[in-house]
């Protein structure tokens, strides 16, 4: 800058020049202070400081169960104030047992993280916190993740306990869980008999679905909405075949009568076989055309021969085959034996005594005997 003095008087130039030098320089400052104010950001040394990261908001926090594992989900980012989200930026989440996997910067307003939750993490609310590279650094003022526990159940009681039979329902109720938070837990059933399911999925096993020595176990699904807990199995409860001890089976004896307590010895069709007799072999006891165990007479050449026997065989109970020429001595025989046309209640059994046997004797008679 050059002062131009020629017009001042020389006997008084300090205090010319003195006076206009001050007045100049506060207008200088005052037009430089201007200047650097409306200056845009970045440009020179006295560059402004980044604002933080957006602060993170959800609009409700995200139930994550105990021990999931690689969970993905969007937080957005309150701007306000020209706060935004700088990739990379990390996240850490209150509390221990949340492990986050990776953060994604979509925009300066979101993120997509993924986490894995430890199977004991503390349950319960979770706040985040966002660092951007410089280091700075929001943390939510809301939970954006709440940890539930997944039920777990310890017991459950089925009765009646331990034998059932095909008169009464079996019922189960679970006695204990683990249910940290609180929260409702939903219980699905499947009931198993003999291991395989049956598609009955209720609390409750009805005793017309119940079947005579058969074994029966419920499996128990425990869930807080969408969270399924471990499944749990209840102790086996047997359907004992002959609850009232006459011999009968109990669920025959209901098929049949309506009701258990029957005297095997009875013979309600008069067709001359008792309750018993009919049992064992599969007949009918109201029906007195259902009288023949033999089903069809030994064949002269090949030795076969068939009888009647239940559709299901007969826990504890064997089925013999003896032979006589004189209808007084007996022998008992080794037989081939081969199930056909079951049709549900009984079945024909075609047995072999074999041809030799046959062809050494001109006549022979067939004794067909149940033993337990």
């Amino acid at each position: 800058m050059i002062l131009q003095t020629s017009n001042i008087d020389s006997d008084k130039p300090f205090t010319a020049v003195s006076g206009w030098f001050k007045t100049f320089l506060t207008m200088a400052l005052i037009a430089f202070t201007a200047a650097s104010t409306n200056a845009a950001p970045g440009n020179g040394k006295d560059k402004g400081k980044t604002k933080g990261p957006a602060v993170p908001t959800i609009t409700a926090p995200l139930v994550i169960a105990q021990g999931s594992t690689n969970v993905t989900f969007n937080v957005d980012g309150d701007t306000t104030g020209g706060r935004a989200y700088r990739d990379p930026a990390t996240a850490t989440f209150s509390g221990s047992g949340v492990t986050v996997e990776n953060v994604t910067v979509n925009s300066e307003s979101s993120l997509t993280l993924e986490v894995s939750i430890a199977p004991a993490a503390i349950v319960g609310d979770r706040t985040i916190t966002i660092t951007n590279p410089d280091g700075q650094f929001e943390t939510s003022t809301a939970p954006i993740i709440y940890i539930i526990d997944l039920p777990v159940i310890n017991t459950a009681a089925i009765s009646p306990s331990p034998t059932v039979d095909t008169t009464q329902d079996i019922t189960v109720a679970v006695t204990s869980v683990t249910n940290l938070d609180g929260s409702t837990v939903i219980y699905s059933y499947q009931w198993l008999e003999n291991g395989a399911a049956t598609g009955i999925t209720t609390n409750s096993l009805s005793a017309s679905a119940t079947t005579s020595g058969a074994t029966y176990t419920c499996v128990i699904t425990p869930s807080k909405g969408s969270f399924q807990g471990p499944a749990f199995t209840t102790d086996s409860i047997t359907c004992v075949i002959d609850g009232d001890g006459n011999l009968l089976n109990d669920q025959w004896e209901i098929e049949n009568f309506g009701s258990t307590s029957i005297d095997p010895m009875d013979d309600p069709d008069s067709d001359g076989l008792p309750n018993q007799s009919e049992y064992l072999f599969g007949l009918d006891p109201n029906n007195s055309n259902s009288n023949s165990i033999i089903q069809s007479t030994l064949d002269p050449v090949t030795g076969e021969f068939s009888y009647s026997r239940p559709a299901n065989d007969i826990q504890g109970v064997s089925y013999k085959v003896w032979t006589s020429e004189d209808l007084i001595n007996w022998t008992e025989r080794t037989v081939v034996e081969t199930p056909t046309n079951n049709n549900g209640k009984s079945k024909t059994v075609v047995a072999n005594v074999g041809s030799d046997l046959v062809a050494q004797n001109s006549k022979l008679f067939i004794r067909v005997g149940a033993e337990w």
